[in-house]
């Protein structure tokens, strides 16, 4: 499945990029103040995330 192959390459990627996971978390508690789970409303305000997604 196609979702399954990008959904594996996204979290072997992130396992392999330690400082990639920390950049994301710390943009989107910036974001959410870790308050909630972000949303699309949210994606404008997270490029860092958007673009790794």
């Amino acid at each position: 499945d196609t979702t399954v192959s990008a959904l594996s390459t996204f979290f072997l990627a992130m396992l392999a990029n330690p400082e990639a996971q920390r950049k994301a978390q710390m943009e989107i508690d910036a974001v959410t103040g870790g308050k909630y789970i972000p949303g699309l409303d949210d994606e404008a305000a997270m490029p860092y995330v958007s673009a790794l997604v």
